[in-house]
């Protein structure tokens, strides 16, 4: 009798029970989240050096070619099929980092179209299945090439130069020209220029706030992200690296989905300074002769 008696003594009640299980649930929503912030964490890590190891590349290019800035895409050699190579930036900078495309991912002319792999992607963006994130990091070519900014990007069919935001194959710019190196961005990491869940794709070019405000959504670009908890990491032209907010250097989408310029004069006429921190200017100031978009 006694011994049966300190058997069921020893038993949890259905209360206990319930109470364990209780703290056990409390306990994971407390640990999950702190879980996945260290997990994005990590991803955000990742993604500052994608950014470092492109910094560096560009500055080795520009070292091998004369001080100038690399091409956003370029032709490469003909093809028996009479094309030319569609050569992008990764293409052009993958000699300095041997981490582009597979071979399998690779266009069939040779070009480095579409890198789903190595650092010019995400890990907290995988490519989806139609491939709508080509590219999520990409490169400050509206500046750093010798695309005619007066026109505040958008596009004058006169010459190639004044194609805004389709002057895709100009010559890279001289390092000399960006006035301040460590607050001129190189690259940074881009969503959909119609936000994050849109349904426009994105390639390897920056679409500034002002050629974004003067253009509208693009099929071919994308506008800074802030996917690490609210941050993207950046890539500058002296080849530092750092993790800011969107609308910290660039501008981000409001609650109804309208992007806003984070530096947009409170003046209504003018679009001077929306890309402080891509133009080449130290004040910050775009070369444009207009005060409204393309005028």
């Amino acid at each position: 009798m006694e011994k049966s008696h300190m058997q069921r003594s020893r038993a949890f009640t259905l209360i206990e029970l319930l109470v364990v299980i209780a703290i056990i649930a409390i306990l994971a929503a407390i640990l999950f989240p702190v879980f996945a912030q260290a997990k994005e964490a990590a991803k955000k890590s990742h993604c500052i050096s994608n950014e470092k190891q492109l910094s560096l590349a560009q500055l080795m290019y520009a070292g091998d070619y004369d001080d100038t800035c690399v091409m956003l895409e370029s032709l490469g050699n003909l093809q028996p099929s009479g094309n030319y190579q569609r050569l992008t930036v990764a293409d052009l900078l993958d000699p300095y980092v041997k981490n582009g495309a597979e071979a399998s991912q690779r266009n069939p002319e040779g070009g480095n179209l579409w890198p789903k792999l190595g650092v010019w992607t995400c890990p907290s963006q995988p490519i989806d299945g139609s491939q709508a994130f080509f590219f999520t990091v990409a490169y400050n070519w509206l500046y750093l090439t010798n695309v005619d900014s007066s026109n505040a990007f958008v596009p004058d069919w006169s010459s190639p130069e004044k194609y805004g935001i389709w002057a895709w194959t100009q010559g890279g710019r001289s390092m000399s020209a960006v006035s301040s190196p460590a607050s001129t961005i190189m690259f940074n990491e881009i969503t959909k220029t119609d936000g994050p869940h849109g349904s426009a794709a994105t390639w390897d070019g920056i679409m500034t706030p002002l050629a974004r405000y003067c253009n509208g959504v693009n099929w071919w670009m994308g506008v800074m992200s802030g996917r690490h908890n609210g941050a993207g990491s950046i890539g500058w032209v002296d080849g530092h690296t750092s993790v800011k907010k969107p609308n910290q250097v660039a501008g981000d989408f409001d609650a109804v989905g309208e992007y806003v310029p984070a530096f947009k004069s409170t003046d209504p006429t003018s679009i001077a300074f929306m890309d402080k921190y891509y133009d080449l200017n130290e004040d910050g100031t775009t070369n444009i002769e207009s005060t409204a978009c393309g005028q």
